[in-house]
């Protein structure tokens, strides 16, 4: 029984570095430009900002679960992939730590509405993802 958890444990933590490399590769190609450009551009940026990080969490959770088996919930859980990615997010775009915490606050908010409610997450106001640079097309290899 204790090596079953060990083993469960073990899965979990290499499903949170799977996961968490895929976001930051997503993020590095062209992701980090369109969240800039939202920030930049919005009147709300915090609420843009988090739209965004929840549609491409929405997005990798969906296509980590269909093709490697990843349980959804660990995108959510403390330490890891929303944390880690809002900190990286955070050091790349030099966010003061008071918009960091409303990013994560909007991003877990949106999360959360589309989980209870089985709603789209929406992307009013989202800024156009520029041709030839799909920072959220999963079909284009990870």
């Amino acid at each position: 029984m204790a090596n079953d958890t060990k083993k469960k444990d073990q899965s979990d933590l290499l499903d949170k570095d799977l996961v968490s490399m895929m976001g930051f590769r997503l993020l590095n190609n062209g992701g980090l430009q369109t969240l800039k450009t939202a920030i930049e551009q919005s009147a709300d940026p915090g609420q843009v900002a988090g739209q965004f990080l929840a549609m491409l969490t929405g997005q990798l959770a969906e296509y980590s679960r269909d093709e490697f088996g990843v349980d959804p919930g660990i995108f959510a859980q403390p330490g890891s992939f929303l944390d880690q990615q809002i900190d990286y997010v955070k050091r790349k775009l030099n966010l003061d730590d008071k918009f960091a915490d409303q990013l994560y606050g909007e991003t877990l908010e949106v999360m959360k509405a589309a989980a209870k409610g089985g709603t789209k997450i929406p992307t009013q106001g989202m800024p156009q993802q520029p041709q030839g640079n799909r920072p959220l097309g999963l079909d284009g290899g990870i």
